[in-house]
């Protein structure tokens, strides 16, 4: 038995581009191996990714499996979630929850993306703190 055919390859196409052209400047951010200048082209191309991403499910509602295939579904959370508009995160979760319910999306898949990247917001909060002179917020301040 093989699987069926998503119903828009072409947007699985252009979400996995998407992706693939912010994946290396991800993991470059992530290692805080950016420079300011290429940070900030990074968040111009993370916001364009999100007002594409915005324009599909207004149109399509959540891209899950029968939509586009389970990779690029995959790649539509990760875009939602290297967007710095925060309002549109919080809007992901409520826009997956009824994807997943009807099993068009990895209800798994989605929460580890999402652990990673709640790790990684922790990670960065903590090295501001650190640099502004304050206390890690899991210890006490120093005497």
């Amino acid at each position: 038995m093989t699987a069926a055919q998503p119903l828009r390859p072409d947007l699985a196409r252009e979400l996995i581009a998407l992706a693939d052209q912010s994946a290396a400047r991800w993991s470059q951010q992530a290692r805080n191996e950016l420079d300011a200048v290429h940070l900030g082209r990074g968040r111009h191309a993370d916001h364009a990714n999100a007002k594409r991403l915005s324009r599909i499910l207004a149109e399509e509602n959540w891209p899950g499996h029968r939509l586009v295939d389970p990779g690029a579904c995959r790649t539509a959370y990760q875009i939602a979630l290297h967007t710095d508009e925060h309002d549109f995160q919080r809007l992901a979760p409520r826009l997956l929850h009824p994807a997943i319910q009807v099993g068009s999306v990895e209800a798994l898949a989605v929460a580890v993306a999402r652990q990673r990247h709640e790790a990684s917001l922790q990670s960065l909060v903590a090295e501001e703190l650190t640099r502004a002179g304050a206390a890690p917020l899991d210890r006490p301040p120093p005497p």
